[in-house]
């Protein structure tokens, strides 16, 4: 069994580098539901509605490179010594030249699409925006009754009003009372002569 390395870094609100056990692999730009990858095996976007699960993701295929153009001006160089020399002949000269440029044979029809698949293509679009716009206003709906309810204040009385209540579990009789009251006269007096 493999061991796989994965972690992204954070750059900026927009940019996260992805490093893999080789090395930095990628680079993400864009947030989550809409962002752009760029790595070794292409360019590709993202999209997403957070939170449910749903994305798509799609290849851009990018104009060919500095290497790639060089590449097949090498392997044209090549094909034309090889004609040049007479080991190819003009039939074999033509398709392969045709092969490396990329150029489809005359042989090939292209297909004529009709009305209805354009408007099929189109309809799909659609459904797929409109799919994205409620998800997102779902998803900013629910963001901001989370921000709502953390930012509510608790309603709690001040400190100094708070009643507490004693509970007695014996109750007194007439003759204690009258008692305690006279012990709370006599050391109120007590206290009153000690001050002067």
């Amino acid at each position: 069994m493999g061991w796989r390395y994965r972690k992204a870094f954070k750059l900026a609100p927009w940019l996260r580098i992805n490093v893999g056990k080789t090395g930095i692999t990628s680079a993400t730009i864009g947030k989550r539901g809409a962002s752009l990858n760029i790595g070794r095996k292409g360019v590709y976007t993202n999209l997403g509605i957070p939170g449910t699960g749903l994305s798509y993701r799609n290849k851009i295929k990018l104009k060919e490179t500095g290497n790639m153009k060089a590449s097949k001006i090498n392997q044209l160089e090549k094909l034309e010594k090889l004609y040049i020399n007479g080991n190819l002949s003009d039939s074999e000269y033509q398709r392969l030249r045709a092969d490396i440029l990329g150029y489809a044979y005359p042989s090939e029809e292209i297909q004529k699409k009709g009305c209805l698949s354009s408007l099929w293509t189109l309809i799909k679009w659609i459904f797929f925006i409109c799919f994205l716009l409620i998800g997102y206003s779902i998803y900013h709906d629910s963001k901001s009754s989370k921000k709502e309810t953390s930012e509510a204040p608790i309603n709690l009385p001040p400190p100094n009003t708070i009643q507490e209540e004693v509970i007695e579990r014996h109750p007194r009789k007439d003759s204690d009372l009258k008692k305690l009251d006279e012990d709370k006269g006599k050391s109120e007096a007590k206290s009153l002569d000690n001050l002067f």
